[in-house]
């Protein structure tokens, strides 16, 4: 069988690039069909390139790379003899590919079966860093990020204060203590950066601080929040609240949810709405689509299915498209 190339499929019409950020697999081995290959970022939010066919990988883009969509990143030969073991690789920030070496072979501590589940970079990180999972308590109780692991490995034991009278003095050093540290920004980051900074320069900038009365809100989710639990298997939240006001208000004011195109005004019958999420490559606001169709369960299950493939870098370009109204926060 011919060698199989593994190119940089399309993004969406307005992506013409990608950064290579990393294989998951060393040049030379083994991998399957349906196997994920790489790791790329775009303008808009990250990809993964699979492997079509069984065989050996031929590595040609190196991480830090940019390249146009549609270049061959590597091959599958598939009657290749494999020259390197299938093991993770150690994943280093883009732009450091030559310091870009294997995982090694580090012993993970066993887990018991009901550890919150860890997203792919805290996985990594665990791995080479050979940190005990069970021992780290999440931000977020259903995932355990990267940041989880950097925050419980720079925790300090606490240490009982001296049995002194007199306040001890620290002496102050001579010179300043610190320094500087450098990391270079994703592409997702950098794109984010150069938006905000020509929306300050091209368009007039207008805030305005409305209240609202949240009273009855509070109340109505303090005497139903634990029954809804129980009967939908998620928590009743704000977000809810906030999403079907929304709804609301862009039908009442169908000029809020519509756009200028030429000599006409496009209306739209349908309530998209972004809300916009954390993850560890900066804010990003995937898409509640048809929200007036939607029940309050309904929206809480999408917004918690949304920031968990944030979270763990799974979201899509379909995920970022086509919002109406953005900028709820979650």
């Amino acid at each position: 069988m011919a060698v199989v190339e593994i190119k940089l499929t399309s993004a969406g019409e307005s992506v013409t690039h990608g950064t290579m950020n990393r294989w998951l697999f060393p040049d030379g081995a083994f991998v399957t069909n349906g196997q994920t290959l790489c790791e790329l970022d775009t303008d808009k939010a990250s990809k993964e390139e699979y492997a079509s066919v069984d065989g050996v990988l031929k590595i040609i883009v190196k991480p830090g790379e940019k390249i146009p969509i549609g270049t061959t990143l590597g091959t599958i030969d598939p009657s290749g003899k494999p020259t390197a073991t299938a093991a993770p690789v150690a994943a280093v920030a883009v732009g450091d590919a030559s310091k870009r070496t294997p995982a090694p072979t580090v012993a993970v501590p066993p887990t018991p079966a009901t550890t919150t589940p860890l997203s792919p970079a805290a996985s990594v990180m665990a791995a080479t860093k050979g940190i005990d999972v069970s021992k780290v308590t999440p931000a977020d109780p259903r995932v355990i990020t990267k940041s989880d692991l950097i925050a419980h490995a720079e925790a300090k034991p606490v240490v009982a204060a001296p049995s002194v009278t007199a306040p001890v003095a620290t002496p102050v050093p001579a010179k300043p203590v610190g320094g500087i540290r450098r990391e270079k920004m994703s592409v997702i980051r950098q794109r984010i950066a150069e938006r905000l900074l020509s929306a300050q320069q091209n368009a007039a900038i207008l805030t305005t601080f409305n209240e609202a009365d949240m009273t009855r809100v509070m109340e109505l989710r303090a005497k139903y929040k634990d029954s809804f639990q129980k009967r939908h298997g998620v928590g009743l939240g704000f977000m809810s609240f906030f999403v079907k006001a929304s709804v609301a208000a862009l039908q009442a004011y169908p000029a809020v949810n519509a756009f200028i195109e030429g000599e006409e005004i496009v209306y739209h019958d349908y309530q998209h709405i972004g809300v916009a999420v954390s993850s560890e490559k900066g804010l990003m606001v995937p898409v509640l689509r048809n929200c007036e169709l939607l029940s309050f369960a309904d929206i809480e299950k999408n917004i918690v299915a949304l920031a968990s493939k944030a979270r763990e870098n799974k979201i899509s370009l379909s995920d970022l498209q086509g919002g109406r109204l953005h900028g709820l926060r979650f």
